[in-house]
């Protein structure tokens, strides 16, 4: 018996996206929203670009057209990354897709007060 259990990428893809027990799947709450996946820099390799169109096309599932799907890069006080960079973390097949954004923490405009944790931290 073979110790990999996964045959093909649609099985990565269904094991990494099946919500542990008691969680809502993500198509459950995706439709008719806008969503931003935040990804790493090149100083952090995680292999985005192997398993990033798994979450795509689970939230493309769940009515989420790729038009409303931005990656942005959580590059925090690093300067911004060429459209070159952002392609070989994301791959070509997924920047193609969808609107690629680094992250500007120097521009008050460009940072959106969203709430505040249990912590008092806010972001």
């Amino acid at each position: 018996m073979s110790r990999n259990r996964f045959q093909t990428r649609r099985d990565v893809c269904d094991a990494r996206w099946k919500p542990p027990s008691g969680r809502v799947p993500v198509g459950d709450c995706a439709a008719g929203d806008r969503w931003v996946v935040v990804v790493s820099t090149p100083t952090r390799r995680y292999g985005f670009h192997l398993w990033g169109s798994c979450l795509l096309d689970a939230l493309n599932e769940s009515g989420v057209p790729d038009a409303d799907i931005t990656i942005l890069f959580a590059t925090g006080a690093h300067a911004g990354q060429s459209i070159e960079t952002q392609r070989r973390i994301v791959g070509d097949a997924i920047a193609g897709r969808v609107r690629l954004v680094d992250h500007s923490s120097d521009d008050p405009g460009a940072v959106v007060r969203v709430g505040e944790n249990a912590a008092r931290h806010t972001g």
